[in-house]
Order: structure tokens, then sequence, then C-alpha cells
């Protein structure tokens, strides 16, 4: 069974007490995702004496937590800790391309959002000649249903389903298991009710997870714990989903 860890910013209503059942299909063939070595929504802040410096040193920076976050999602959990990232010359030569998706600048700082395609052989000769244990090999994404128990009953599709916002408002869910949320549409409204949590119908489930590329979907059940303090908003809930 997948084991999903995944820390969430905190709405007004704390509700971090839950039952997850994963409802497993028939795996589909496994094949290469080209998604894990995409890395996306790479932020950064730099100040500098000029803009010119600015930029150069915020893309430098940028390559290597770009190149943090990949690794992270290769190697085990415990090598992280004692990892160093090589120098930016030497992760350029493991970038394909990248795309400057925001960018703001003024004479002395540059404020960039970066997305990175890394070559994955490159990649992989690099791991493979420092020594360090990682695994490549992803799988089809998991379709993420989560339900959200109210006191008219569970939500999915609803505007005031909580436990839907906080998976859309999650962050990175890529890596070797990806994870994804679905959109909600009128083909999603249709294959899946609100009431179906435990009793979805198998054929129809099958087509939204062919819509999705999926090879599996999670049902996640919320009830909200009201004996649990409100929390603020800048605060992060720590989860997990077993």
């Amino acid at each position: 069974m997948a084991i999903l860890y995944k820390h969430f910013a905190s709405f007004r209503t704390v509700f971090y007490v839950f039952f997850t059942c994963f409802c497993l299909l028939p795996p589909l063939k496994a094949q290469a995702e080209d998604a894990i070595f995409t890395v996306s929504d790479v932020k950064v802040d730099i100040t500098a004496e000029s803009a010119a410096v600015a930029r150069e040193q915020a893309f430098a920076k940028a390559q290597t937590d770009a190149f943090l976050k990949l690794a992270e999602r290769l190697m085990p959990e415990g090598e992280m800790a004692s990892f160093t990232p090589p120098d930016p010359q030497t992760i350029s030569t493991m970038i394909k391309d990248f795309e400057v998706t925001q960018e703001q600048l003024s004479s002395v700082r540059y404020i960039g959002t970066y997305t990175f395609n890394f070559n994955d052989r490159n990649v992989r000769k690099f791991f493979s000649g420092s020594g360090v244990q990682f695994s490549d090999v992803s799988s089809r994404p998991v379709l993420a249903l989560p339900f959200y128990q109210r006191d008219t009953g569970t939500v999915l599709w609803s505007q005031d389903n909580d436990w839907m916002k906080a998976w859309n408002r999650a962050g990175d869910l890529g890596g070797l298991v990806p994870i994804v949320v679905p959109i909600g549409d009128l083909m999603d409204v249709s294959d899946i009710n609100e009431d179906q949590a435990l009793g979805y119908d198998d054929a129809k489930l099958r087509s939204m997870l062919g819509r999705y590329n999926a090879g599996e979907a999670a049902v996640l059940y919320a009830v909200p714990d009201q004996s649990l303090a409100l929390a603020a908003e800048h605060e992060k809930a720590a989860g997990s989903l077993v």
C-alpha cells in the first residue's frame, strides 16, 4: 500500500482527523514519465548591486534549488540529509531547457519563477557516478478524490469542500508517485457523485482515471474535529495519509 505524506496550509477550521481509504484498481502498464525530471514553480528573490547581477545570481540559485527538488524525488529520504548539490555549472550540464514563467526586476532586485526540464540521461549519469542511491522509476499518477464530511453529508465538488481546497493549495504533487487532483468539470461530476465516497461506480471511475492518465485512485475521507483549536492562516498543519 502506498503511503502519501504532505503538509497542507491550514484553513480557519482545523479538520485534520480523518480516515483514508485507498481504492486500488488493476495496475496499468508502467511507463516512464518525463514529468519526474521537470521541476516547476522554482521561486527566487535576489538583491545585488545591479539588476543584471541580481538576475545572474537568481538563475544560479534557481538551478540549485530545482536540482535539490529533483534530488528529493529520486533519493531515499535518509540520503538527503547528507547530500550536497553540485555547483551551478555542473547542474547546467544536466538541464535540457528552462522557462521563466514570471519575473519582476528593479535597478537592484530580481524576482523570478522558473520551470526546469532536466536531461534524464545526464541526471542518471551524475547520480551513478556520485555513488548515490536513487530511483527514477516513476509510476502513473494517483487520482486523489478528497471527500469532506459536513453536517448535511459528504461533499466533493461543492465550493465548501475545505479538504479539496487544501489539496489544490498543497503545491508540488509530483515525484515518483505523482498525485493528480481532479478539476471538477461536468465529466468529473457525472462520474463521481458527492455521496459516492465508498460506493463509486467502477466503470465510471475507470473512465475518470483514463482522462487523467492515472493508474489508481485514492478516496480521501476527511472529518472535521471541532475539539481542535482554530489555526491561523499562516500556520502549517502536519498531517499524514496512510
